[in-house]
């Protein structure tokens, strides 16, 4: 996973906190929390967790098509 922002370019991990601290919230003091954790052993959870997701949630065939009244939920 790769996120830009107006901080720069993050990957894996990075990227998973740098979308926490955008959803604000609860989610922020996740972020920052996360942060304290060492960038090696986040991306090691990262990992796991990324070459096991589609045992666990499955795949999809296709992008499901997103209507019009949920694209609020969406980043831009």
């Amino acid at each position: 996973m790769v996120v830009t922002d107006h901080h720069g370019v993050h990957v894996m991990s990075d990227a998973v906190l740098a979308i926490a601290r955008h959803l604000g919230g609860g989610w922020r003091v996740l972020g920052a929390i996360g942060g304290i954790v060492p960038r090696r052993l986040r991306d090691a959870a990262y990992r796991a967790i990324a070459s096991r997701r589609h045992r666990w949630f499955g795949t999809a065939r296709a992008c499901e098509i997103v209507a019009p009244d949920e694209l609020v939920r969406f980043l831009s």
